[in-house]
């Protein structure tokens, strides 16, 4: 059984693909994060490489689900960042020197399996040199190899490997099916359920590590608190607030990005209370602050700066200069109307 939430068009297509025969040399999961991406793909894996295969999808319980379940399988290899594993010993990419040291398995016959599958954990990671190193391979694959990429970046994937992949599109799972999920773990009460579910924004793969690891919950919601005193604080607070994301930038530039993600969380939770939606907001916990600030703001002002975090965060995953961006956010940030309209 697959046993898989939500993106049920992508189970169905790629069932049938086996069932059919129809199997493709490359694919490129793709779509947001933390919804199942790699989930499935090691699911699709354990479906082609199953021992007691059924229509119905991987049993998930012989030897070789199992193994693959562990990332043990000598059939299935998972390629990413990893100093301490790839050659290149790259900390913030996969080199060409990686690709070109796995190289050599992809011609070998599969020892234990149907094929030898090769997993791509975040393929944007790549450079383009290993991209290209990988390309001849994409272009004419040996028998009985399988190549599935993994990213929640579909535009930085070079063209000439997007054109030539099956591109299998997910997206973000709804907030019934993860409340319906977090049901069937034991997840907390209706209320947590349903707070929960609309912190996770659609990505039920956040939404269960939660459940299981309440720090998350409270890291979140210490960052919401963060980015919930912005606008009543000085400017000199402000500015060490840009400074804190800019330090994290610099060693850790996806944890500066969901910190801006956070901020942007919060002002839209002011637009949507703002527009006479409290029902919509996601941070429900905090909605006597939310209701409180959008009464000081004005709509433009609020859709104003959701638009500047916006660019801030484009700016900074292309490596502009970190501080002046951070700074401009934070002298962005609205003043009180004085009328409170």
């Amino acid at each position: 059984m697959w046993n898989f939430v939500g993106n049920e068009h992508v189970v169905s297509l790629l069932s049938k693909s086996v069932i059919n025969g129809h199997i493709s040399h490359s694919y490129l999961f793709s779509g947001p994060a933390n919804v199942g991406k790699e989930t499935l793909a090691i699911k699709f894996a354990q479906f082609l490489q199953c021992k007691d295969f059924s229509t119905e999808g991987p049993c998930g319980a012989c030897l070789s689900c199992w193994k693959i379940s562990k990332e043990n399988h000598p059939d299935v290899q998972f390629i990413e960042v990893n100093p301490a594993k790839n050659i290149s010993g790259n900390k913030f990419s996969v080199g060409i020197e990686d690709i070109i040291d796995i190289q050599r398995t992809f011609i070998l016959k599969p020892l234990e399996g149907m094929y030898r599958i090769f997993i791509f954990r975040e393929a944007s990671f790549l450079t383009e040199d290993a991209f290209g190193a990988l390309l001849k391979w994409i272009e004419e694959p040996p028998p009985n190899v399988v190549f599935i990429l993994i990213t929640d970046n579909y535009s930085e994937i070079l063209p000439t490997i997007t054109s030539r992949c099956q591109t299998i599109a997910f997206t973000h799972v709804s907030q019934e099916k993860i409340e319906s999920a977090l049901a069937q773990s034991s997840y907390g009460d209706k209320q947590q359920r349903l707070e929960l579910s609309k912190l996770s924004k659609g990505s039920i793969g956040w939404a269960i590590k939660a459940s299981k690891n309440p720090e998350i919950i409270d890291d979140y919601k210490h960052k919401i608190h963060i980015a919930s005193t912005l606008f009543e604080n000085d400017l000199e607070s402000r500015l060490k607030y840009a400074e804190d994301i800019d330090r994290t930038l610099r060693n850790d530039k996806e944890e500066a990005i969901k910190h801006l993600g956070v901020l942007m969380s919060w002002w839209r939770d002011l637009m949507v209370i703002k527009n006479g939606l409290p029902g919509n907001a996601l941070n429900t916990f905090a909605l006597d602050v939310l209701l409180r600030h959008s009464a000081m703001m004005s709509n433009f002002q609020i859709l104003t700066f959701i638009h500047k975090i916006g660019e801030t965060i484009e700016l900074l995953k292309n490596n502009v200069n970190s501080r002046l961006v951070l700074d401009s956010l934070m002298l962005s940030v609205p003043d009180k109307l004085e009328n409170n309209k």
